[in-house]
């Protein structure tokens, strides 16, 4: 009795107490955020170890959004939580609880460049209020300076901890339709413009807005591109390079550029862009919370594309040709002889739809055998533009001696920018063709024919190259045919029958194999619960790494003896097939997949080191295992089997 009334007057003590405070406005609910830099100096190329501590006290566990380190790289990244517990005050419907979190992030960085490197302020999201650090800046200097030494970078915003910040994102987006605006994640479509001309550039990007950590996108359909020609732009292929907090419709988002596309419209009137979808797979919490998949699909746009002007329009106009180009046409030689190749190299350089670019021909030259052109084709595809060039390559043959001229070739296009047509046109060339080497010297006696017939320069080439001639020795020998004789024939017998014993010889081996795993699923929770109640008590004596690797162990030999079937070698993605067409639902799957690979993490990770990391962790297997033993697993098929 004594004990239970000390206990009593402690809670009404703590329950007045927690009442005054929040009275005077100071509601346990205003994180404190950290951010410490190892290194006294940051030196190009020198990894470093940047630490963010987190402490909160609050009614629901905090929502916590990190900083995106842009051009840093990450070489490695653990998440520790050394104090959690949880308290209430108050009885009945006054019974107000509230947890206290320590989380610790700590990342190695490096940077390839010297320069300022600014930070995002880390958010921290605790009863509905936001609160968030200053920006945090990093100077690095070059490889090989040596300055003066300072105090290790640490910073702290202590006026975090009194006020709600209100959020300073990149930009505010208000042309979203509020319908599409889901509060957790979504897909939008974005053009450049919403009008262009035939052939003219629009950019078009595909965007997943979240307020979610995202752990894997994969997009499953392609935005429609029926009636354009698509180029994909080099976006850096990373997806933290390309993420942006913005804020829609009051509320703030991580934005991540899945995929920028270039078009060019190859038709007129209004063009529809079908929908993008993609598949999610979200987490919400630290490194061993579990994962979920997700489908969204974005909303279709529509594009008008107005028909090119007819006024100005050159005669004989290639409609491909629109953009922005410079352009030019040049001989690789200006002196020649008679059979000797002369190239003309036309080029068209500048930004638009290269590839589909129509360049003039050269039709005929006289006193030249002229061939269809090579064309070469280069595109940059990045920083939202198409630049590149097109090259024409007209190798033409001189069939007789003397001075010719090259006519100089017009070429237009059209400027969307300007809205007018542009005619550029190349300078006119001459060529002095001399009597080939086998000539006389007299123009009048040079005899020079057609490539195909007579004694021109290809003739000359063939009289250079060696005959071929067949030199094969048919003769037979003496001793009889081969299939005629005893050890042939043998040969013949023994060669289908060694494929049969080597097909029997593998299948039982395969069927010794498989039987090694079959019998064992009835025993396969019981072997589990033995090894880990084993494991439990050398937790705080064993290395991190070969305390993780022996969890995964016995989670991957448990469910070998639960499916009968090898899964050591599987992918995570392989396993999560499995595991679905054997009879576990989705939420099981994404837990056995979402623990093996928190043991791969864990095992190179400092943080998971603690005791209270492996507690949790032997918790959450012993949980996992008890709950699949009762699951009735599928024979497998027989591609499995």
């Amino acid at each position: 009795m004594r004990r239970l009334l000390y206990i009593t007057v402690l809670a009404i003590i703590l329950s007045t107490a927690s009442t005054a405070h929040a009275q005077k406005g100071g509601a346990p609910n205003q994180p404190k955020i950290g951010i410490k830099v190892d290194r006294d100096t940051l030196v190009q190329g020198e990894p470093f170890e940047l630490t963010i501590n987190i402490s909160t006290q609050s009614a629901v566990d905090p929502v916590v959004r990190l900083p995106q380190f842009g051009a840093l790289r990450v070489l490695r990244q653990s998440e520790s939580h050394p104090m959690s517990f949880s308290f209430s005050f108050g009885t009945g419907q006054k019974n107000q609880r509230f947890s206290k979190h320590e989380s610790i992030y700590t990342f190695l960085l490096v940077a390839d460049r010297p320069g300022k490197y600014q930070l995002n302020p880390v958010i921290v999201e605790v009863d509905g209020k936001r609160f968030k650090s200053q920006a945090y800046t990093l100077n690095v200097t070059p490889s090989g300076s040596n300055p003066g030494s300072g105090q290790a970078q640490s910073q702290t915003d202590p006026k975090n901890q009194t006020q709600p910040a209100p959020g300073a994102p990149d930009a505010t987006i208000e042309d979203i339709d509020p319908g599409a605006v889901d509060p957790n994640y979504f897909l939008h479509l974005e053009l450049s413009d919403s009008e262009v001309t035939a052939g003219q550039m629009v950019i078009l990007t595909v965007y997943l807005y979240t307020t979610w950590n995202v752990a894997g996108i994969h997009l499953i359909r392609e935005p429609g591109t029926e009636g354009f020609w698509a180029e994909t732009i080099d976006t850096g292929g990373s997806h933290r390079h390309n993420q942006t907090q913005v804020t829609v419709a009051g509320k703030t988002y991580d934005r991540v550029s899945l995929r920028k596309l270039a078009l060019f419209p190859i038709k007129t009137g209004e063009i529809t862009i079908a929908p993008a979808i993609a598949q999610i797979e979200v987490r919400r919490g630290g490194l061993f919370s579990k994962r979920k998949k997700v489908k969204r699909s974005s909303q279709p746009l529509t594009l008008n594309v107005l028909p090119l002007p007819s006024m100005d329009r050159p005669d004989g106009f290639n409609t491909a040709n629109v953009g922005r180009y410079n352009y030019r046409a040049t001989l690789d030689r200006t002196d020649a002889r008679v059979g000797e190749p002369v190239t003309l190299t036309i080029t068209a350089r500048g930004s638009g739809n290269i590839r589909n670019l129509v360049l003039p021909q050269l039709k005929e030259v006289p006193g030249f055998k002229v061939y269809a052109p090579e064309t070469e084709v280069n595109v940059n595809a990045r920083a939202n533009t198409v630049t590149g060039s097109r090259s024409s390559k007209i190798l033409m043959i001189p069939k007789e001696p003397g001075v010719f001229a090259i006519p100089g070739l017009s070429w237009s296009y059209f400027d969307p920018e300007a809205q007018k047509y542009r005619t550029l046109k190349s300078s006119a060339a001459k060529i002095t063709v001399k009597p080939g080497e086998n000539s006389t010297g007299s123009a009048a006696t040079t005899v020079v024919s057609d490539p195909g017939t007579g004694d021109g320069s290809f003739d000359r080439l063939n009289r250079k190259l060696r005959s071929i001639t067949t030199r094969a020795d048919l003769h037979g020998g003496s001793d009889g045919i081969t299939l005629n004789r005893p050890w042939f024939l043998c040969l013949v017998v023994l060669a289908p029958f060694s494929w049969i014993m080597i097909a029997v010889v593998s299948r039982a081996r395969r069927k010794m194999a498989q039987n090694k795993l079959k019998g064992r699923s009835g025993k396969a929770d019981a072997t589990a619960r033995v090894a880990l109640a084993q494991l439990s008590k050398g937790t705080d004596s064993m290395p991190s790494e070969e305390f993780f690797a022996e969890i995964q162990r016995i989670l991957v030999g448990f469910l070998e003896s639960r499916l009968e079937t090898a899964v050591a070698g599987d992918t995570m993605s392989e396993l999560d097939a499995r595991l679905i067409d054997r009879g576990f639902n989705e939420e099981q799957t994404a837990g056995i997949v979402s623990e093996i690979e928190g043991c791969e993490f864990a095992r190179f990770a400092r943080g998971a080191s603690a005791p209270d990391e492996r507690r949790k962790a032997l918790e959450r297997v012993e949980d996992l295992v008890g709950e699949l033993g009762t699951v009735r697993v599928t024979p497998p098929k027989k591609d499995d089997a």
